[in-house]
Parts: structure tokens; sequence; C-alpha cells
């Protein structure tokens, strides 16, 4: 004999709201590393940094990315002073 008061049972739904991509296209790398998507772009441009093709877009693996960060040199000391107030400087002597 059939309950047929008996509730409904529904399936299960989980979703997965804050998975990390594997892949990244250029402006999501840049946010990722915090520099310019053109930065990610002259790096895919002077084969510094791989990337698959995916249909029409480049994207790059997140460990490359971390391992070109890790390659790339590290600086100390002040920065160079932009060209304009050398010259400005120049002007006043």
């Amino acid at each position: 004999m059939t309950n047929w008061n008996r509730p409904i049972q529904q399936p299960i739904i989980i979703h997965i709201h804050n998975v990390a991509p594997r892949w990244l296209d250029a402006p999501t790398a840049a946010s990722y590393l915090s520099c310019s998507p053109y930065t990610i772009e002259q790096a895919w441009r002077d084969s510094e940094l791989p990337y698959f093709m995916v249909g029409q877009k480049r994207l790059v693996e997140k460990a490359d990315l971390d391992e070109w960060c890790n390659k790339q040199q590290k600086q100390t000391g002040k920065r160079r002073e932009p060209p304009c107030n050398a010259m400005r400087r120049n002007l006043n002597k």
C-alpha cells in the first residue's frame, strides 16, 4: 500500500562558489599578481610565460604563473626618478 502523505525527497544540490580556477586569462592573472594585463600579455609575447590556447583565448596555468614570478629578479633600494623630474632639475640649474 502506498503512503501518499509521505513528503517527496528532493535531491541534495551543493553549490560550490569559491573554486579557484586552474587556468587564468590575462585580466584574472594580472589581478592575481597585482599587475596590468599588458604585463601578462607582454610575457606571453616575449615567450617568458607559457600559455594554452582554449578556443580563441590564451590561458596561463596558475602553477606556471607562480613559477614565472619566482624567477623574477628581486629589487631593493630606491626607484629611479621619473625622467620629467630629472629634466626639471637640470633646467633649474
